[in-house]
């Protein structure tokens, strides 16, 4: 009887060449949505974790204001490792380009890059020894202002009146999300141009004029209780972690990933739908082909599960193509936020996800099958 079941169902999917069709395609399109919006879900943190790769980002950041040394910093539990100190002003600066204005914070940076948790330039190249007028700028806030690499820019201090500056390059940092993420965003010049700007300023003294150092913790270690240990150590301090930054450059892919999962939602209705259609039409039109089985001893179950079998194996292969295509475009959802961080698109290959993209159509295929292939047995 297996054997016979068979046999129908390759004759039923050659005979029913354009239906068929019409239901593979619908399946995979409902299938490559569901699964473009679980692989950008899943992959929208991968673009940071290959620019702290790149980087060698440290996994928290303190802003240390008040007199603190990082001798305070390395002797917090937790921390094995603490990174040179570098100034960053954040008065209230800004550049405006036509009707855009960006707020900025300003790091001074040597010419030379340290090894731990640098700044990865994305365009152009790094400040030049002697570049007292070189500002690197951040990706993101530089496509919000349409600027380019080479472009002179007119900085607004608040000490020191308009400066203008050459932008040599872009660099994204592991340790601050980009514009639009964050505001304001970094800017770069070198520690004598800092000085320039903010004239008589004393950096590590207060809230504005700060000193930015990176750490690295025990793998494993919870940055709540290193929060808890510098505020009970260092008493005036501000620390972002890894973990936040990399949630808040999650959440610029929230609205494509929501409008994906209700896109692919509907998407699995309208093809659940279509498979009902597609079944029923095919009961109507084979009743004779359905008497016959009955009457050469098919039960009402073996009829209805060689319908369900038949369908469910057009609609596995096209899950399974759908799936495919969803996870291959995918980089293209993630090439805005990629781009921005200069590393490449690429969405992190994940089996569950597919598995679960697949499984999802196949058994929402069964279901709409179910009913009518039922009342043909």
């Amino acid at each position: 009887m297996l054997k016979a079941t068979w046999r129908k169902i390759r004759a039923d999917i050659r005979t029913r060449r354009i239906q068929t069709a019409l239901v593979f395609l619908v399946v995979a399109a409902a299938a490559a949505t569901l699964s473009l919006a679980l692989n950008v879900n899943a992959s929208a943190a991968s673009p940071y974790e290959r620019l702290r790769e790149r980087s060698n980002g440290a996994d928290a950041w303190f802003n240390l204001a008040g007199g603190q040394s990082t001798d305070e910093v390395s002797s917090l539990p937790g921390v094995t490792h603490v990174g040179e100190p570098y100034p960053v002003s954040w008065d209230n600066y800004g550049i405006r380009t036509g009707d855009t204005k960006q707020q900025f914070a300003i790091a001074g940076l040597g010419p030379t890059l340290a090894e731990f948790d640098h700044p990865v330039v994305t365009a152009g190249r790094w400040l030049a020894d002697g570049g007292t007028s070189e500002m690197v700028m951040d990706p993101g806030a530089a496509d919000l202002l349409d600027v380019d690499v080479g472009d002179s820019v007119e900085l607004f201090t608040p000490a020191a009146g308009t400066q203008r500056f050459t932008v040599v390059g872009f660099a994204a940092t592991a340790g601050r999300a980009p514009a639009p993420a964050n505001d304001p965003a970094f800017a770069y010049v070198l520690p004598e141009t800092l000085q320039r700007v903010t004239p008589g300023a004393v950096f590590g003294a207060d809230d504005n004029h700060v000193m930015r150092v990176g750490v690295t913790l025990t793998p494993g270690y919870d940055p709540v209780r290193l929060f808890e240990a510098a505020n009970a150590t260092l008493g005036h301090f501000s620390l972002r972690t890894a973990v936040s930054v990399e949630q808040n450059i999650e959440e610029t892919n929230q609205f494509d990933v929501i409008f994906l999962q209700v896109f692919s939602f509907f998407a699995l209705l309208a093809a659940g739908m279509i498979v009902a259609n597609a079944v029923g039409g095919q009961v109507l039109s084979q009743l004779h082909d359905l008497g016959v089985m009955k009457s050469i001893g098919f039960t009402p179950r073996q009829v209805t599960m060689a319908l369900l079998l038949e369908n469910s194996a057009v609609a596995l292969s096209a899950a399974i193509v759908g799936a495919a295509g969803g996870y291959l475009l995918s980089p293209l959802l993630l090439r805005r936020t990629a781009d921005v961080l200069g590393v490449p698109p690429n969405s992190a290959f994940n089996p569950a996800v597919l598995i679960t993209s697949v499984v999802t159509v196949v058994l929402i295929a069964a279901l709409f099958t179910l009913i009518p292939a039922w009342r043909a047995g």
